[in-house]
């Protein structure tokens, strides 16, 4: 029996499957020879019966089977490849603004250099005299000194403290001048007002008189050694002045102001015993912070009263 065998066929057969494409390229051509020696020498061999022929013919016929039953297609249709849509975002930029030639551009500058400037302050206590010049790093004397050492301080403006009301013009500026006057009371609360006193002379001090409202300033006036001291009574004591024997020319003080100077041992024995009765006078007062303003009107007199009792003028 002869095989008849495609080879186009065969070989088109294996171009679906790779694989077997790759072996019947390699082996095809043995094949094709064995096929055509089984062809030519068929009637030989069945004759002779050759055992020794029978293995290769078989393995060769079983390969043959085995490459065409690889290669034949699938009845499944071999699916087709599916594109997949890749989305693809891009970042756009928005327009660029158009510049105004008009715009005004401001230019980095640098950081200036702070540099300290000492400044005085003003001193609160009590004073000691003056400083010699040449001691004194603010005054004009030690600044010119060429000497080797000697710290040269330029002039320094001091600001004062400005306050949202100002001292009344009636009370003057001379009281200004009194640094720890003008540093006690700090700023002014109110304005000014005047109303008609009560006021009556003592030995050390006046005392003054509101009727209206029986408040009492007792005032005993400071001088070279140091500010006054004064007291302000809105509470009469309870109190009958007896015993008290003044002096030829002096006198004892009657009515409120009696009783504010008998009742209060520190003003009767600071002030002393009247020297005149009492007399009705103009006072102007202005409350500050930390104590009053108070001008007796008729003599042209003005005290800087200080909460804690000080007390500096007359001015």
């Amino acid at each position: 029996m002869q095989i008849q065998v495609e080879w186009g066929t065969i070989r088109d057969a294996y171009s679906y499957n790779p694989i077997g494409l790759f072996i019947w390229d390699c082996i095809g051509q043995q094949i094709r020879d064995l096929i055509m020696y089984w062809n030519l020498t068929q009637t030989d061999m069945m004759k002779a019966k050759s055992i020794r022929l029978r293995p290769i013919i078989i393995f060769t016929l079983l390969l043959i089977g085995i490459m065409v039953s690889a290669c034949t297609p699938s009845d499944e249709a071999t699916p087709a490849p599916t594109n997949v849509v890749i989305s693809r975002q891009l970042a756009t930029l928005g327009p660029t603004p158009t510049l105004d030639p008009n715009q005004v551009v401001i230019q980095p500058t640098s950081t200036p250099t702070l540099t300290p400037i000492p400044s005085p302050t003003n001193y609160i206590g009590v004073f000691l005299g003056e400083i010699d010049p040449q001691d004194n790093l603010l005054s004009n004397e030690a600044n010119t000194s060429s000497d080797a050492g000697v710290v040269v301080i330029p002039d320094i403006e001091i600001n004062p403290v400005i306050c949202p009301a100002q001292a009344d013009l009636a009370f003057g500026t001379a009281w200004q001048a009194e640094g720890r006057a003008l540093n006690g009371l700090g700023c002014a609360i109110q304005v000014a007002f005047g109303f008609d006193a009560r006021v009556q002379f003592f030995e050390n001090g006046v005392m003054y008189l509101r009727p209206d409202t029986n408040e009492v300033w007792a005032i005993s006036p400071g001088g070279l050694t140091g500010p006054g001291e004064s007291w302000f009574v809105t509470r009469l004591p309870d109190i009958v002045l007896s015993g008290f024997d003044p002096p030829a020319g002096l006198q004892l003080p009657v009515g409120i102001i009696g009783a504010v100077w008998g009742g209060t041992t520190e003003i009767r024995e600071t002030l002393g015993f009247a020297t005149t009765g009492e007399q009705e006078t103009p006072l102007n007062i202005q409350r500050f912070a930390s104590g009053t303003l108070l001008l007796d009107v008729d003599v042209g007199q003005v005290f800087a009263l200080l909460v804690d009792g000080t007390t500096y003028g007359p001015f």
